[in-house]
């Protein structure tokens, strides 16, 4: 069993899709367990949401617990731009895991994100440059990545290419430009190195271990099914195509004002907005949600929105049988289906990188997809960008 540690739900669920493209029985939990027959075990945490001494601590207990279940190796999945505390987590990892060496390639050329000689590009631009530039968020203020990451307590960071002499310790950052250099890297990887990075790496690994990559499933879902689409991201596409779908004449239904910039809301505003949905279904089949503000000093927490979400979502689920649930955000997933009370997930369905669909165990009948908020929905599961005839 290979197991990986993902430090946010949707890259947990990006690697759960790239298991399923391999042939991998997976399973994505949130609590390290033993599933019977899995060759692919994938934990999604928080860690990229909690302050860096926390991540730390949740990294040593995961790592702890994976240790007892045997695997063949732990990969560390990443966020590919570096966002988070992986400085330390790393740390906590290798301390309990006698690594020396951690490999990081976070670079994905298949996404058009590359590091060339130590600086970051999205799209051939500098990563400051890019359209993450935009993104309310996004706290970076360098395209290098030794800038990015952040210095260790003890470990030495580098870094380097795959034809170089790579040091017996520290962390490794790898320049990556292309598939090839993705696959250079992953031969790299034995024993002593803890592999971490982004989906692409983890592919390329995968792929050295033997695996065959399949096709990406774009078949749409079963029309007239219920699907509540949660569209939190800050990212600027993402409510770009929000405000097209209601222009078109779709059910957009956006958080009020008055829990937005009101820490204090009352519960009551949840409620009434929830109803609002529950009304919506009625006559619709698809309601997208939505928090289409501008974030501002005045509004409340990334980490309030998130919770707030999630309640939302609670109380339409104990009213409407959702079939398809469609979130984008990791720390959005997270905290939604802590809410639900789902905890295992088993991907069926990879419809473009990073974009995978899941079954949840306890919910039979629920179908749950996710992506980050700086990935596209395919055109399969997003198809409000047409005019609604009038």
């Amino acid at each position: 069993m290979i197991a990986v540690i993902a430090d946010d739900f949707t890259g947990a669920a990006e690697i759960g899709g790239i298991g399923l493209l391999y042939g991998y029985k997976t399973a994505i939990v949130r609590q390290v367990k033993q599933i019977p027959d899995v060759e692919l075990l994938v934990i999604a945490t928080e860690m990229r949401a909690l302050e860096s001494e926390e991540a730390a601590l949740v990294s040593e207990r995961i790592t702890k617990e994976l240790l007892k279940l045997k695997p063949e190796f732990i990969f560390k999945k990443i966020d590919s731009v570096l966002r988070g505390h992986i400085v330390s987590e790393l740390e906590a990892q290798m301390k309990l895991t006698s690594q020396t060496t951690a490999l990081i390639i976070p670079a994905n050329p298949n996404l058009n994100r590359t590091i060339k000689e130590g600086i970051y590009y999205v799209e051939g631009r500098p990563l400051l440059e890019s359209k993450f530039a935009e993104d309310f968020s996004f706290k970076t203020k360098s395209s290098k990545v030794l800038d990015i990451i952040g210095k260790s307590n003890g470990l030495p960071i580098a870094n380097i290419s795959h034809y170089e002499k790579l040091p017996d310790q520290g962390l490794l950052i790898g320049n990556t430009l292309n598939t090839f250099d993705l696959h250079k890297w992953a031969e790299k990887v034995d024993n002593k190195m803890l592999p971490t990075g982004a989906s692409g790496f983890f592919g390329a690994i995968l792929e050295r271990h033997g695996g065959i990559k399949g096709n990406y499933d774009q078949s749409p879902f079963i029309k007239d099914k219920k699907a509540l689409y949660i569209c939190g991201s800050n990212f600027p596409m993402s409510k770009k195509s929000v405000m097209r779908a209601r222009e078109n004449g779709y059910t957009v239904i956006s958080m009020p004002d008055g829990i937005y910039y009101d820490a204090a809301h009352n519960i009551k505003l949840i409620h009434r907005w929830a109803q609002d949905i529950i009304k919506a279904f009625e006559s619709d089949t698809s309601v997208i949600v939505s928090v289409l503000q501008q974030p501002d000093d005045s509004a409340i927490s990334g980490k309030q929105i998130k919770h707030v979400l999630a309640t939302l979502v609670k109380l339409i689920s104990d009213t409407v049988d959702i079939d398809e649930l469609l979130i984008e955000g990791g720390s959005t997933a997270y905290n939604i289906t802590e809410k639900l009370n789902i905890n295992v997930f088993y991907p069926v369905q990879a419809f473009a990188p990073g974009v995978t669909r899941m079954e949840v165990a306890n919910k039979k009948k629920l179908l749950l997809t996710v992506k980050p908020g700086s990935y596209v929905w395919p055109k399969s599961i997003w198809k409000f960008d047409i005019k609604i005839k009038s």
